[in-house]
Order: structure tokens, then C-alpha cells, then sequence
């Protein structure tokens, strides 16, 4: 325990005491229970895996702080809010960041064909131009 959670013996000891942590006695050596050392450190919030901090979302897209907020806030993404820590569920937030790539993919390839034209339409407009002059 005292290696896993980073924990002096005192603290141990107090931890323990704190928050009645069963506890057994096995050839000499104290043995805790970890699930329930595991809800008083996670305050309850067992389904930690279910959800995106703020920090994972915005390594994970490439966004800055507020715009994870941002669409947490206007897609209605449901969230949990632990202590100070917002968390984003992840399924709801994939959803949210799939469309959004979706639309861009789409939007870049829009752009991509109407740039093509714009360039065909210069060379054929540069062409007319240079025989147009030519004759001249």
C-alpha cells in the first residue's frame, strides 16, 4: 500500500484508522482491502474508465482547454463533475469529435475541388490571354 499509493507508514496508519479500511493480519503481514482504499481515494467515482478528463480529451484531439468546454457545453456532451475535475463521457465525446471530423473532411474536400476549378479556370483564362497577345 505505502508503494502503490505513495504513502508514509504514518499516513498508512492514519488512512487507515480514518476511514475504517478492513484489514487482516497473514504470516506477520498486514493485508488491506483494496476496493475499498481504491472508492475512498477515487471519492466513489468507480467508472473512471468511462470517462475523459479534460486534460486525456484535449491530448488525445489536439484541443485547446476552452474548446473542449466549448463542445462538452453546446453539443450536450454528458459529463460528471468530480471535485474541481470535469470528466466527458467518452462515447458521447467520440460521437461529438467523429462528426466534427467528418464535416471538416468534407469541407476540405469541397475547398480541394473548388480550388482545382479556380486553377483550371487560370490556366485556360492565361492561355486565351497568350494567344490573344500573340496575335496582336
Amino acid at each position: 500500500m505505502e508503494e502503490i499509493y505513495d504513502m508514509s507508514k504514518d499516513a498508512r496508519c492514519s488512512f487507515v484508522h480514518r476511514h475504517k479500511i478492513p484489514s487482516r493480519v497473514v504470516y506477520g503481514k498486514v493485508q488491506y482491502s483494496k476496493d475499498h482504499i481504491d472508492t475512498i481515494k477515487n471519492e466513489g467515482f468507480d467508472q473512471r474508465e468511462k470517462y475523459y478528463s479534460v486534460a486525456e480529451a484535449m491530448e488525445k484531439y489536439g484541443l485547446r482547454r476552452d474548446d473542449v468546454y466549448n463542445y462538452a457545453r453546446y453539443n450536450n456532451i454528458r459529463k460528471m463533475h468530480h471535485g474541481k475535475s470535469m470528466f466527458l463521457l467518452k462515447e458521447d465525446f467520440d460521437k461529438v469529435m467523429a462528426e466534427k471530423i467528418r464535416h471538416l473532411k468534407n469541407y476540405s474536400i469541397q475547398t480541394g475541388k473548388l480550388l482545382l476549378t479556380i486553377i483550371g479556370l487560370y490556366r485556360t483564362i492565361s492561355l486565351v490571354c497568350s494567344k490573344l497577345l500573340t496575335t496582336i
